[in-house]
């Protein structure tokens, strides 16, 4: 496991992806490099938060991202609240 994790830092460092962790329940990707094939930005941010420990982990990234694929459930993901 720790190799997994010296490899995914390692790969992360060579994207240029800023990593934060503020505290025990925080995450922070910044600049997390994206395919204009099938999103609207070529760089994107994405937060991993939870309340406190025990609680689900929530994700959230920029909210002027936008997904331009074909893929029905991040299609769904992606979409605005209905109106």
């Amino acid at each position: 496991m720790l190799e997994l994790k010296r490899a995914l830092a390692a790969r992360l460092q060579d994207m240029r992806v800023r990593i934060e962790i503020p505290d025990a329940n925080t995450v922070l990707f910044r600049s997390i490099p994206l395919s204009p094939s099938f999103f609207n930005k070529v760089r994107a941010n994405l937060l991993i938060k939870r309340q406190q420990e025990g609680m689900p982990f929530l994700v959230c990234v920029d909210a002027d991202l936008a997904y331009r694929g074909a893929d029905p459930t991040l299609s769904r993901a992606f979409a605005g609240p209905q109106k």
